[in-house]
């Protein structure tokens, strides 16, 4: 009772306890009168509503009698049977016609003996058991919900409640409301809420639904929550909807994640991942490589092409332009157990000069020249290769080695030039062993 700093926080307590209660009063509760109001207005509204179906059944009855007194004057006038006038076949119909709604309820299979008992007698009654749909109740109802709900997502937009609008729209009934129509409402917004704009909003609204709507977005509309995820850099949204299954999923959508990305070679922003992940569901194998080279996994993306989808050597030179790295021009030019190579070496580095990257074409021939055959320890990788390659011509060797030395790399040129000068001779020789060889055989067979 006489700590001062005790009795100050139990006071904080009391304030907040006491503000709370009052929020409460406003936001939470209201006078009890108002359950009875409401209970009132309750049973007004059940009361007409009960009204309004007690005449609606009456109209219907009436519906159904005319069209029944129709039906039997036009079978009069088709038929005209002798000793019976019109007025005599509708009251006959109608009798008939009320007849049988009262042993529908006691015995179904009696009324239909009956009515094919009259069909064959050929009388007006016929009409009787004529098949028509009657205006369904519930249809309108439903259309009257649809209505209400649309004024509902209007009221909630125009007073500037987008996150609530949104959640709304998403979970209309029939999907009236999940359509680009009311996406490009929502992209009309200018006004940007607190982490994310109102077209945001409306796209995980979307996608959150899925599970209790039973259908994904269709193509177009999952195109643009893409779209829109990508333009507000919500990548780990985007990575959330493709795991979950909320898109319907489609090359577009692969090829502007693809897009998205800005990162050189390898990918660290996530999006070629994600690409990948899109292009492989699809089974766009060769999309999905190109993806898995832009991340950085070169072997991953050579052993994904070599089972999913062989590439031919326009291929790997298109690769290689997209996204040349010194990792991926290696791998070009290693040869497998059969000593075939994907790429000539000459090709990958003409390749990736065409963009002047002389900063991975000097390391390449370099690291080649530095490393040696397994087979034979004093050859080098780069003789090798140079030897295996018969599609590169010594002028445009040449013109690699003139494109170096105007560069200012002159050792890397002089090597170049002394390794083709070896492998020319090398091959000349080779050549040469071989057409001796030919007359020989031609002479033994001879």
């Amino acid at each position: 009772a006489t700590d001062l700093n005790l009795l100050y926080k139990n006071l904080d307590i009391l304030d907040r306890q006491l503000k709370d209660l009052n929020i409460s009063f406003r936001t939470r509760y209201v006078p009890k009168s108002q359950k009875v109001d409401f209970k009132n207005k309750l049973d007004t509204k059940v009361n007409t509503r009960d009204q309004l179906l007690r005449q609606g059944l009456i109209y219907r009855a009436k519906r159904y009698r005319l069209k029944i007194a129709v039906e039997a004057a036009q079978a009069y006038n088709r038929f005209k049977p002798p000793h019976q006038t019109v007025g005599d076949a509708v009251t006959f119909a109608i009798a008939q016609a009320t007849g049988l709604q009262v042993q529908e309820k006691d015995a179904a299979g009696q009324e239909q003996n009956q009515g094919e008992g009259e069909k064959r007698d050929g009388s007006p009654s016929a009409v009787a058991t004529t098949s028509f749909e009657d205006d369904d109740p519930n249809k309108e109802k439903e259309a009257e919900m649809m209505l209400e709900y649309i004024e509902k997502f209007n009221e909630l937009f125009e007073d500037g409640k987008y996150e609530e609008a949104a959640i709304h729209a998403a979970n209309s009934p029939k999907g009236i409301l999940r359509t680009s129509a009311t996406l490009a409402k929502f992209r009309d917004v200018k006004v940007r809420l607190s982490h994310r704009s109102p077209l945001l909003a409306f796209c995980d609204a979307i996608m959150a639904s899925v599970g209790a709507v039973g259908c994904k977005p269709a193509g177009e509309l999952s195109t643009e929550c893409v779209e829109c995820a990508l333009n507000e850099n919500r990548l780990d949204l985007l990575s959330h909807w493709i795991s979950q299954d909320r898109l319907m999923l489609s090359r577009q959508i692969g090829d502007l994640i693809s897009r998205h990305c800005g990162c050189k070679v390898p990918c660290k922003c996530g999006c070629q991942a994600l690409a990948q992940n899109v292009y492989t569901k699809l089974h766009l194998h060769h999309q999905a490589i190109i993806c898995l080279l832009k991340q950085g996994r070169v072997h991953a993306g050579i052993e994904y092409a070599k089972h999913k989808s062989p590439f031919t050597k326009e291929m790997y030179v298109e690769v290689l332009r997209m996204c040349p790295s010194l990792q991926l021009m290696h791998a070009l030019v290693a040869a497998d157990d059969q000593g075939s190579r994907p790429l000539p070496v000459g090709v990958v580095i003409l390749t990736v000069l065409e963009n002047n990257s002389f900063d991975l074409v000097l390391p390449f021939i370099q690291e080649l020249q530095n490393r040696t055959a397994d087979d034979d320890p004093n050859t080098s990788l780069f003789h090798d290769a140079v030897l295996d390659d018969m599609e590169t011509s010594t002028d445009e060797w040449d013109s690699l080695v003139k494109i170096l030395q105007d560069q200012g790399y002159e050792e890397t040129a002089t090597n170049v030039l002394s390794t083709i000068t070896v492998m020319s001779a090398m091959k000349t020789v080779l050549y040469k062993s071989l057409a001796d060889d030919r007359p020989d055989s031609a002479a033994t067979q001879g």
